[in-house]
């Protein structure tokens, strides 16, 4: 059985997947992923219908088995494997507030997505205690959870603002690349707490991996689409904002490469075009790049600071060697301990065309 073989209904399908099967290009990557032992984890095809019918949530899952493999994990041998990982996708409760996160303020975004992302974070906590904890084999591996939001499409906007809410209770200075401690940003009584890995109560959790890039966006960006425009906000060491690319994998000109909004909103100087919080790269639009993206790019693992099991040394080493990035927490000084790669995915777009003579003007895409 392979994943795009239809053992669902045509109305259970998942609209996500209906596009993923029609892209023949993302159907390659995802073929090549796919893993008997995860398809046939349960002797069944549970897994395939999930991926059909579920198709984020099963998209993430997949995406870390493959994370997993690289690091050169034996995902087959659990009793033996170093760690224990278990995958959450975090939703909004109703498909509406995903729908219409775009018309949404960015905090507004981020408040929905601490709480969906809480409940995820509290769910695996429950299954290590209720399950884990009673395993002899598991009760001394270090326990991470996977936790990817899936509220589209306001989690591309958000970044990993509201992770490091939930975690170290700190919020990002989106205009100066900088943090501070969350103080009552979310006024609602029904916010869950902030900061969880600033106490010991959830000391069985020894770190989050999180990524809010890592769906179907990951699997265009690994393929080789040849009419796949991608449009990246990412860290940048050198300036005191995140900068803009886009590269283009197309071969002739059917964008609007005159971007008259951006012309009239930038100013220039010898190294950089800057608007508002973004450093736009000259040329803008880069043609005929054969754009990829590492597996890891965009991934951060988020370490407890009060693990009873901690992740090692050498496995962070390991993940951070893979492309990932490292974000622990000093207690003391009441700040972020980061090991980050220049570069890095924070935010990415993908615009993938189909023959036609309609010109796109794509950089309308940050300018909001």
């Amino acid at each position: 059985m392979k994943l795009f073989d239809v053992i669902a209904g045509e109305k259970e399908l998942d609209r996500h997947f209906v596009t993923c099967r029609n892209n023949k290009y993302m159907v390659e990557v995802l073929e090549e992923w796919a893993d008997d032992g995860l398809i046939y984890r349960d002797g069944s095809n549970q897994f395939v219908k999930e991926f059909q019918t579920a198709f984020d949530s099963a998209l993430w899952k997949l995406y870390c088995s493959q994370v997993l493999k690289k690091l050169g994990c034996k995902m087959d041998l659990i009793h033996e494997a170093p760690l224990l990982m278990e995958c959450a996708a975090a939703n909004t409760a109703a498909e509406h507030n995903a729908l219409s996160g775009l018309n949404q303020d960015v905090d507004e975004m981020v408040y929905e997505q601490v709480i969906s992302l809480s409940n995820a974070f509290y769910s695996k906590h429950r299954k290590y205690s209720d399950s884990y904890s009673k395993k002899e084999w598991a009760t001394n591996k270090p326990y991470i959870i996977a936790i990817a939001p899936l509220e589209r499409p306001s989690f591309m906007v958000t970044g990993n603002e509201a992770i490091r809410a939930l975690l170290f209770g700190r919020r990002a200075l989106r205009d100066m690349g900088e943090e501070e401690l969350l103080k009552g940003i979310f006024k609602n009584e029904n916010t869950p707490p902030m900061g969880l890995f600033k106490t010991k109560e959830y000391e069985n959790i020894s770190g989050v991996l999180f990524s809010n890039i890592a769906v179907d966006g990951k699997v265009e960006a690994l393929g080789s689409c040849p009419r796949s425009t991608f449009c990246q906000i990412r860290y940048n060491s050198k300036f005191d904002r995140p900068i803009v690319r886009y590269d283009s994998r197309m071969k002739f000109r059917e964008f609007d490469e005159s971007c008259e909004i951006i012309k009239a909103c930038v100013e220039e100087d010898e190294e950089k075009w800057v608007y508002k919080k973004y450093i736009f790269e000259r040329p803008l639009l880069r043609w005929e790049t054969n754009y990829k993206e590492d597996l890891c790019d965009g991934l951060s693992l988020y370490v407890n600071p009060y693990a009873k099991n901690r992740i090692s040394d050498e496995m962070l080493d390991n993940f951070f060697d893979n492309g990932t990035n490292i974000i622990g927490y000093d207690v003391q000084k009441e700040e972020s301990i980061t090991r980050v790669h220049d570069l890095f995915l924070i935010q990415r777009d993908v615009i993938t065309l189909v023959p036609s003579r309609e010109r796109i003007n794509f950089a309308q895409i940050f300018m909001k």
